[in-house]
Order: structure tokens, then C-alpha cells, then sequence
């Protein structure tokens, strides 16, 4: 790491501790006795979308629910022991799991346990105060998160894909053209990074979070940039230094704008595999080219 490297302080940084801020607050003024839970909630909402604030809020809400629910049953009904307990922890467990919030089961279990050693007179205050300022961080920090520079996922989705565009291009060059080692772990983090994006922009677009809609472009260049993926994937295995085909030759040539120089060898029938592969990515980025021009 760079001796002249300093850490930034962010715009979601910024929106956190306000959120923080703003949520401890309102519980104070509301008399809940929990400002602790509302920073919180209002810490694990501030996500880098607001749909993705939505999840994690929900999730949390989840969580403390179910371990409210289950410790006050079991702590009113049950000897108040560390047997009881147990069978508390198996059955927050399980709920979860039956329901399939597993993203809320950490949680979940710890609400149960503080709930249940608490003292039985404190217990529905306690139980209700947290619920109330979870409620109300989870609250505060997804609309700072909306109407505080809200995070622009269709601009990173847009970056993405023209940054993915112009990795596989170059990547495609150096198989035909140098001798460069290509890993493809670096393919596929790539790809990942990108559906990630995608995925998240669609997330944004359902919760209307985004008043924009997917395009059938944006949809045929994911599933390009996949058959790219794999296509690479096979002429890294073939390994070898291909002799292209005249199809290939004038689609390689036109992409790169440079005359191409085959390799003097006897051809083989690895090269038709090679070829077949090398002509399915050729002409996906020449689309997907087209269709970040439009």
C-alpha cells in the first residue's frame, strides 16, 4: 500500500452518522429508552442502494421480531434456566430457517437471549422499546439514503459494462495477438462484479427506486458478456496460438483496426474448435459495442 494513501471520509459515511444521529435522537424525544438499537438499525440500513437499505432493515426487523416473540413465550412459560434457553435457541433456529430468513437468524437468537436474562418485570417494556427503535433507524437511515444523494446505481451498472467491454476486448487481443498469460479468475471476478450491478439495478427498478427501465440492450450484453466468458474460458484450455480462419481475420481486423499476422504453422483441428469460439466472441463485442453507442 502507498505511504501517501489516507482513508476518505465518504458520502455514505456522511449519510451513517447522520442517520445515527438523527435516529438516537428521535428515540430520546419518543422516551424508548433504546437510542443504542436505533444507531443500529440505522448503521446496518445505510447500504450502498436504497432497495439493498430495504433487505437489510427488513431482515433486521425479522430478527428482532421472532427472538421477541419466542423469548417472551419461553421466558413466561418455561423455567427460567439455561436448559430453557436452549431449547429457545432451537426453536429461534428453526423458525427462521422454516421461513427461510437465514440473513435474520443471528439476530434473531441474539434478542432471544436478552429477552430471556432480562428481569421478568422489564421484559415487555424492554422487549417493546427495541422493537420501537430498531423500527425507527431502520426508518431514518432508508430515507437519508433516498432523498440524500441517493446512490446511482444505473450510472455504476452503465461504468460496468463499459469497463467489462473494454477488459474482454483487450483480454481477446492478447489471446490471438501476444503471448500474455491470461487468468481466468480475473474473467470471472469481472463478470461477477457486473451481475452484481445488474442484479442490484434491478432491485432498484422493482422498489421504483429508479425511475428508469432496463433496456433489452442491457439484457443482451449480460448474456453476451456470459457466452464471452465461456468462450475465453475454452481458448485458455485449448491453449495454443491460433491460426484464424478469413471470417476471424476480417472480424479481428475490423474490431482492432490493425492487420493481423498468422503464425507459421501446419493447421490443426483445434483450430476449427478455436475458430468457432474466437467467431461467436468477436461478433458479441462488435454488438455489444453497437449497443453501448446507442
Amino acid at each position: 500500500m502507498s505511504n501517501n494513501w489516507k482513508p476518505k471520509i465518504g458520502l455514505r459515511t456522511l449519510k451513517t452518522s447522520l442517520a445515527v444521529g438523527i435516529s438516537m435522537l428521535t428515540v430520546d424525544l419518543l422516551n424508548l429508552h433504546s437510542p443504542l438499537f436505533a444507531g443500529i438499525g440505522a448503521i446496518s440500513s445505510m447500504q450502498s442502494s436504497v432497495s439493498e437499505s430495504l433487505k437489510s432493515g427488513k431482515n433486521r426487523m425479522l430478527g428482532t421480531i421472532v427472538g421477541a416473540v419466542v423469548g417472551i413465550i419461553f421466558s413466561a412459560l418455561l423455567p427460567h434456566n439455561y436448559i430453557s434457553l436452549s431449547i429457545g435457541i432451537i426453536l429461534t433456529i428453526y423458525i427462521n430457517n422454516y421461513f427461510g430468513w437465514k440473513k435474520a437468524l443471528q439476530l434473531a437468537c441474539y434478542v432471544y437471549i436478552s429477552i430471556f436474562l432480562n428481569d421478568v418485570e422489564d421484559r415487555i417494556p424492554y422487549t417493546t422499546n427495541r422493537l420501537l427503535s430498531t423500527f425507527v433507524g431502520i426508518v431514518v437511515a432508508t430515507l437519508i439514503n433516498y432523498f440524500i444523494a441517493a446512490p446511482d446505481i444505473k450510472k455504476e451498472f452503465i461504468e460496468q459494462k463499459n469497463d467489462i467491454y473494454e477488459k474482454y476486448k483487450s483480454l481477446v487481443f492478447n489471446l490471438v495477438n501476444t503471448n500474455i498469460e491470461i487468468l481466468y479468475a480475473d474473467i470471472t471476478s469481472d463478470l461477477n462484479r457486473l451481475e452484481e450491478s445488474f442484479d442490484l439495478y434491478k432491485q432498484e427498478i422493482n422498489y421504483n427506486f429508479s425511475k428508469s427501465r432496463i433496456s433489452k440492450g442491457s439484457n443482451s450484453i449480460i448474456r453476451m458478456v456470459e457466452e464471452i466468458s465461456t468462450d475465453i474460458h475454452t481458448m485458455i484450455i485449448l491453449d495454443m496460438k491460433p491460426l484464424l480462419n478469413e471470417e476471424n481475420i476480417l472480424l479481428f481486423e475490423n474490431l482492432y483496426s490493425i492487420e493481423y499476422t498468422p503464425i507459421e504453422r501446419e493447421r490443426s483441428e483445434l483450430d476449427i474448435v478455436y475458430n468457432y469460439h474466437l467467431n461467436r466472441t468477436l461478433n458479441n463485442l462488435f454488438k455489444i459495442e453497437g449497443l453501448l453507442k446507442d
